[in-house]
């Protein structure tokens, strides 16, 4: 199975009217063996220049170090947590964006160029939070090619076995995957959902 694990940072709660500072995904392919290390899957990071920025006081305490990078472009680019990363208007981050996942989803063989799936989604609480405020960062809304269906880590651990809550310890590494603290981080908070899916596929 293919997917991608997309994360975000934002201002608020609110997708209608708080704003996205930092977004990041991870593509994990299950059926390469051996699978690569956490940091060696293909990433796209970006954070995002809202311009007036506005928001819940509680996130934007939060997103502290995020403004302070902001506040400080040079050029394109900016650092943050030590990483040199690109910084986009908000509505031109998305089509980087959309070429990192046709590359990754896409099938070039065809005319027009299309993705011949929808593309699975893992996060936690994309569906409810990650994706809306995507969509709402869109001029044109929800583009229709991801998959309705989130894969959640939570979730998974839930329908699966959810004794686990209880129990983590009977799967070796796991409580250290899903009770570590959030680091508030896009790309850390990514590449943890993908490390949370392997251990519950026992691929750690």
């Amino acid at each position: 199975m293919k997917f991608v694990s997309i994360d975000i940072e934002t201002t608020g709660l609110n997708p209608v009217t708080d704003q996205i500072l930092h977004i990041a995904a991870v593509v994990e392919d299950t059926s390469i063996d051996p699978l690569p290390s956490i940091t060696d899957l293909p990433f796209f990071e970006r954070i995002i220049d809202p311009g007036r920025i506005d928001g819940d006081a509680f996130a934007l305490a939060m997103n502290h170090d995020l403004i302070c990078a902001l506040r400080d472009v040079h050029g394109d680019y900016t650092v943050y947590r030590d990483r040199k990363i690109e910084v986009k208007e908000v509505g031109a981050w998305w089509g980087g964006f959309y070429h990192w996942l046709f590359h990754h989803f896409g099938d070039p063989t065809k005319r027009p160029l299309r993705f011949p799936k929808k593309i699975a989604v893992a996060g936690k609480n994309a569906a409810g939070f990650d994706l809306p405020f995507i969509y709402n960062n869109l001029r044109d809304g929800n583009p229709g090619i991801f998959h309705h269906r989130v894969i959640d880590p939570g979730s998974v651990i839930m329908g699966a076995r959810p004794e686990l809550w209880d129990e983590l310890e009977q799967l070796p590494g796991l409580s250290d995957v899903v009770s570590s603290e959030v680091t508030h981080d896009a790309l850390d908070d990514a590449r943890a959902v993908v490390e949370a899916l392997r251990v519950l596929r026992g691929a750690q």
